[in-house]
């Protein structure tokens, strides 16, 4: 199953919730944040996938920005 369709709701509230960050440090926080909910959630398995997802879901919407934070959350997984 594609990492997209399997965590669909995830990257869409993950979408959001870090393009409505304003800052540089709250957005990191907020990527913290969704990256230990995740793994709580699911496991870290998929985690490098469901962060180059979120990646791709940011860049679609424009948020370069956001997308290269999550993207070096995702090198670190």
């Amino acid at each position: 199953m594609r990492i997209d369709m399997a965590f669909e709701l995830e990257l869409a509230v993950g979408a959001s919730y870090i393009a409505s960050m304003l800052h540089a440090a709250s957005r990191s926080s907020c990527v913290d944040e969704l990256v230990l909910g995740f793994v709580r959630q699911h496991g870290s398995v998929d985690l490098k996938r469901f962060l180059l997802a979120l990646v791709g879901k940011l860049h679609a919407r424009g948020n370069t920005e956001d997308a290269l934070a999550v993207g070096k959350h995702a090198d670190a997984a």
